[in-house]
């Protein structure tokens, strides 16, 4: 019985040595183990942070040690951008949840895609599986009503664009259509102009420390 109280105490003492240890890692720290990183490295430049993109002119990035914030948007040659945005959420434990999201935007269309990292060993592993509820959950949040037609058409036609948060826990997905419609196409042109009547349409995706899981906020 004492052996095994021991080790009942090593293990939470590990426990919490490593999540404190977790804790003392920044943005930063926890951006360098990321793929983007490996795209773009960030060094410091007097009291500003740079990195350089695919013209190999050194550009100005936001690195935000308070809010646990990087962004780095990369215009290229002029023919599109590489827009990236990292995150660091605390968990209730103190360990840490790691967001990345890439927009793609190349002047007529946007691209944009999230994942969801937690630090494993000296690596960071995805766990969007267990973050992201899969598209269509998005799209049954959508802000507007959606006749049958229009809910066909919305995964191929509608692109989610998620802006992670600078300060806070709610993520900001914006809905954009990827193409523009004339009349002709009826079903389209409806479901555009929903997007367009009241400006850009957007859903909040708040992260709840307590259920370690996001939660809509405003459906």
């Amino acid at each position: 019985m004492k052996t095994i109280t021991q080790l009942t105490v090593i293990s939470i003492l590990l426990l919490i040595t490593s999540n404190l240890h977790a804790q003392k890692k920044n943005v930063l720290d926890y951006y360098k183990m990321t793929e983007v990183a490996k795209e773009y490295k960030i060094t410091k430049k007097g009291d500003k942070y740079q990195t350089q993109g695919i013209t190999e002119e050194p550009f100005d990035v936001v690195v935000d040690f308070k809010n646990g914030y990087i962004e780095i948007k990369d215009e290229g040659t002029g023919g599109g951008t590489l827009f990236y945005q990292i995150v660091l959420f605390r968990k209730a434990d103190g360990s840490a949840l790691i967001a990345v999201s890439k927009q793609n935007f190349d002047g007529v269309m946007i691209g944009s895609e999230v994942d969801f990292f937690q630090e494993r060993g000296t690596n960071l592993v995805s766990v969007k599986s267990k973050y992201y509820p899969g598209d269509k959950f998005f799209m049954d949040n959508f802000p507007e009503e959606l006749t049958a037609d229009e809910k066909k058409i919305f995964p191929e036609f509608v692109e989610s664009v998620f802006d992670l948060p600078q300060n806070g826990l709610a993520i900001s997905i914006m809905y954009a259509a990827n193409r523009h419609v004339e009349k002709e196409d009826k079903v389209m042109y409806n479901l555009q102009q929903k997007l367009v009547k009241n400006g850009p349409i957007f859903l909040k995706w708040k992260y709840n420390k307590a259920k370690d899981q996001f939660e809509i906020v405003n459906p």
